[in-house]
């Protein structure tokens, strides 16, 4: 009878102790997984974008569209202008959104995608396009994109040669 008693007791400790209890160390959150980059859309890489309202003989409304992204809540775009370097910041929770752009003017553009919970953040590859105006059929290149020296950097200019690099 004793060893009866003894097993049962065990037993007892044995099942308050596997327990989940109140559940604040069972089960731990989720974790909140890092968004992923958006794949674009339109307006297309490196090409004329005629499509858009006409605002004006100045101006026009483009709709940027792209694919959603994993892990992603919210997004925000890029808008920059090449000509003047002037930036339009767009917030959205959708796959699009209209800007108005200056026409016959080259844009990039870039969207970054969030999550709420997480610091991190995922950026698309940047994509240029120029937005036609009126009557043009012939558009300038895109501006060259600086890559040596550094925007600020100092340089040694003791040399003769001096190396400068761009893409474009």
């Amino acid at each position: 009878m004793h060893k009866f008693l003894i097993v049962i007791i065990c037993s007892f400790i044995l099942l308050v102790s596997c327990s989940s209890g109140d559940g604040e160390t069972g089960n731990p959150e989720p974790a909140i997984e890092t968004p992923e980059a958006a794949t674009l859309v339109f307006p297309y890489e490196n090409e004329t974008c005629y499509e858009g309202k006409v605002l004006s003989a100045s101006e026009s409304e483009v709709t940027f569209e792209w694919n959603p992204s994993t892990h992603t809540d919210s997004y925000t775009i890029y808008i920059k202008n090449l000509k003047d370097g002037q930036t339009q910041t767009l917030n959205t929770t959708t796959f699009s959104i209209a800007a108005k752009l200056q026409r016959n003017a080259p844009y990039s553009w870039q969207v970054e995608s969030k999550a709420e919970g997480v610091s991190e953040t995922a950026k698309s590859p940047v994509w240029k396009f120029y937005n036609a105006g009126e009557g043009t059929d012939t558009y300038a290149p895109f501006p060259a994109e600086t890559l040596y020296p550094e925007m600020g950097s100092i340089i040694d200019t003791s040399s003769d040669l001096i190396t400068l690099s761009w893409n474009g």
